[in-house]
């Protein structure tokens, strides 16, 4: 193996294992904090399926925040049922959760809550949105911080 080759994975490595601490439920400070979870999404559903979703704590600096959610498709790297909006988060502990849900035929929404330790719980969704294809689809949402 040559020194660049070697070099090139123990930075891989480094990244990666950065990315799970951050990943992992870890404090989340200025910047952007992300989650996601690839799920398989059928193109013709009756409807009311359970919905999929991931979640997570973190702790957050007051900041306003770009919050967005959306679905990609894996083969192609299309988005479906993004949402945004800019929020203003005080600063504290958060309960994070997003996910996907079937409400309609053929039809899918994504749903997110941020949910701070004292407060009301904000939310986010999007339209409900037809996909192309049955296959692996990722749910993704952003937390950016807009003035850090």
């Amino acid at each position: 193996m040559s020194k660049r080759t070697a070099t090139t994975r123990i930075v891989g490595m480094i990244a990666a294992g950065i990315a799970m601490v951050f990943l992992a439920g870890g404090p989340a400070h200025a910047g952007t904090a992300t989650m996601s979870r690839t799920i398989w999404l059928l193109k013709w559903n009756s409807g009311g399926m359970a919905s999929a979703g991931i979640d997570r704590d973190i702790v957050l600096n007051g900041d306003t925040y770009e919050w967005q959610v959306t679905t990609t498709r894996d083969s192609s790297g299309s988005n479906y049922g993004t949402a945004t909006r800019t929020i203003y988060l005080a600063a504290g502990n958060y309960h994070w959760s997003c996910e996907i849900t079937n409400p309609a035929e053929n039809g899918y929404q994504n749903f997110c809550s941020l949910r701070p330790s004292s407060g009301d719980t904000a939310w986010l969704a999007s339209v409900i949105y037809a996909i192309p294809g049955s296959g692996d689809y990722t749910l993704t949402s952003r937390l950016t911080a807009l003035y850090k």
